[in-house]
């Protein structure tokens, strides 16, 4: 089963480094804000997509803002979600957006709230 990983904010950056991906075949993609710059970057249409950055381990400094169903269009492929999130308002604001996207296509998603 092809499974995604959605953090959310500090949190789900923070629970992504205690993870083995590997032995449960995800990819991450971490949403917010790195924990060195705590900008409150978050809307409820653009996302911040961090991608790999070896300088920060799995944790990213290259942002792409894109719009929330854009960049949810690119997880089609995966069977199973998994989103982390903390409970601050700003990040769960994301959470209704998230799952009612992924529900049109039928997926198995995984909330875990920290």
């Amino acid at each position: 089963m092809k499974t995604r990983i959605i953090g959310i904010g500090k949190i789900g950056r923070d629970l992504f480094s205690n993870l083995k991906l590997e032995s449960i075949n995800a990819d991450c993609v971490l949403l917010g804000i790195t924990s060195n710059e705590l900008t409150h970057s978050y809307c409820r249409t653009h996302l911040i997509k961090y991608e790999n950055n070896p300088t920060e381990g799995q944790f990213p400094t290259i942002r792409l803002l894109e719009s929330t169903h854009k960049f949810l269009d690119s997880f089609s492929s995966a069977e199973q979600l998994i989103i982390v999130s903390g409970l601050m308002i700003h990040h769960s604001q994301f959470i209704p957006v998230i799952t009612e996207k992924l529900k049109e296509n039928h997926r198995k998603i995984i909330l875990l709230l920290v």
